[in-house]
């Protein structure tokens, strides 16, 4: 405490992560990162009736983040007979790769965050207004392979502004409500460069560079009213109107980077030299939605509930950055999920249990292009079902233990997405075609089946000034 109603808190955290891949090329690690954190906090209470809290945090991270290994070669380029079908084997171990060039990212996110709370009676004020932004620079050798052939680099940066109002009842009153609006503007920039020597026709790279620009402005109402039909049972009823708007502009030209192993005189076009001259692109459109969201629970005991709730959701469309492709749409989903909560043991030991299955529609998936980066295109329809357990028990004053447990079943269950046919030959200096393949079954990638958590803390009471935790924790995912 500074003064009378005046409260500061201060943290800086650091954290260094080995990697859990090996980079073949020079032995140094795959998927490393070092972390530094630094949080600030204000709080500041006039009145008994209000709280306000302001908060400034900044990140600054440096990691070497893992790739992607190509496992044949597909173009009929010239050039293709010059690369050694080796350097394309299937991986043993899909944590190791060969890189040849610089593999980085270094970011800095800056956020600042103010938050009132005013108690006028019968009604509770909320209001939060947030800044954020990030910057980030990086390379990618994106071929998997020890030989410049598909190399990415960039700089990207998000600035983002948003405000959140809330109306609501007061707390433990058998009707609840509370109503409120969002608003939030989104600023997004990036010029990523792609080296992309698969495509060397006569020597020749042609390698992409863009320059896009997206903008975001969203806003939203909500509401939501609770009401205790009769002694422990309680219905929840609420719902989300969301309007989004976005602006997009794509600058792109492909350029020429000649192969080092042909001589300027066995080539028509210098290195430098424009193949695709540079090309504007810019789009707009708007999505709007409401989600309705239904629970009813019933509380067992004072420390037992079990629940019931369905829900949906909506994620707004876009625009790709890499390549002049088309918008892609927005993505729904129906959530369905029951639960067991739980405190136990006068306190001392916590138990929850939930079941949950997500049914979703025009799923959107990141997919890699034949031009480098990423699209995000949709994917017709996935099912994702799954069980997750967490407990607590504190034994003794000041030592806790933490464990949880989940599997997940997630797939998809109609559409196609394009691929490239691997083992494929194509005439010489002909395009890469790509064909729609049936993913009916197929699981959703970072979507593991089994997830474990395990840690054990000890809190020890230093002085006024706070204390001293000791965490010890675990984690395990399958692939």
């Amino acid at each position: 405490m500074i003064a009378d109603g005046l409260k500061a808190r201060f943290a800086v955290g650091y954290s260094d992560r080995d990697g859990w891949g090996d980079n073949l090329a020079d032995g140094r690690d795959i998927n490393s990162s070092e972390d530094i954190t630094v949080r600030g906090s204000l709080e500041f209470t006039p009145t008994a009736a209000l709280k306000i809290n302001l908060i400034g945090e900044y990140l600054d991270r440096e990691a070497r983040p893992g790739t992607i290994a190509v496992a044949d070669t597909v173009s009929g380029n010239i050039t293709s007979p010059f690369i050694k079908r080796a350097d394309f084997e299937q991986l043993i171990d899909a944590n190791d790769f060969a890189l040849n060039d610089p593999q980085f990212t270094e970011s800095e996110t800056v956020a600042v965050t103010l938050l009132a709370n005013w108690d006028l009676g019968g009604v509770i004020v909320d209001w939060i207004s947030g800044y954020r932004s990030f910057d980030m620079d990086g390379a990618q050798d994106s071929d998997g392979t020890a030989r410049t052939l598909f190399n990415n680099f960039g700089t990207f940066r998000n600035d983002q502004y948003s405000q959140e109002i809330r109306l609501s009842s007061p707390a433990e009153n058998r009707f609840e409500w509370i109503i409120g609006g969002y608003y939030i503007h989104e600023d997004n920039a990036m010029n990523p460069f792609v080296i992309n020597n698969f495509n060397a026709f006569f020597g020749l790279g042609t390698n992409a560079d863009f320059r896009a620009f997206q903008d975001l402005d969203a806003v939203a109402v909500f509401a939501d009213v609770s009401y205790e039909i009769v002694k422990r049972l309680t219905l929840r009823l609420g719902g989300r109107y969301s309007y989004e708007q976005k602006k997009f502009e794509n600058n792109q030209a492909v350029v020429t980077l000649r192969a080092g192993f042909f001589p300027p005189a066995m080539i028509n076009l210098p290195a430098g030299a424009t193949v695709v001259p540079p090309t504007r692109f810019t789009a707009k459109d708007s999505w709007e939605d409401f989600s309705p969201r239904v629970v009813i629970d019933y509380q067992i005991a004072n420390n037992m509930l079990v629940y019931a709730s369905y829900s949906q959701g909506f994620k707004s469309g876009g625009f790709n950055s890499f390549g002049l492709t088309p918008a892609f749409n927005p993505e729904d989903v129906d959530a369905f999920e029951i639960g067991w909560k739980s405190d136990l043991a006068d306190g001392r030991a916590r138990l929850n249990l939930s079941a949950f299955y997500y049914d979703y529609a025009d799923l959107q998936v990141r997919l890699g292009v034949p031009t480098g980066g990423v699209n995000i295109q949709n994917a017709a329809q996935a099912e994702v079902g799954g069980v997750e357990v967490e407990a607590t028990v504190a034994p003794v004053e000041g030592l806790r233990f933490d464990a949880s447990l989940a599997y997940l079943d997630a797939e998809f269950t109609e559409g196609s997405l394009p691929a490239v046919p691997l083992s494929v030959v194509f005439p010489i200096g002909a395009p890469i075609p790509l064909v729609n393949e049936d993913i009916d079954g197929n699981r959703l990638s970072r979507a593991p089946k089994w997830q474990l958590s395990l840690a054990g803390e000890y809190r020890m009471p230093v002085s006024d000034l706070g204390d001293v935790r000791l965490r010890l924790s675990y984690f395990h995912q399958s692939n």
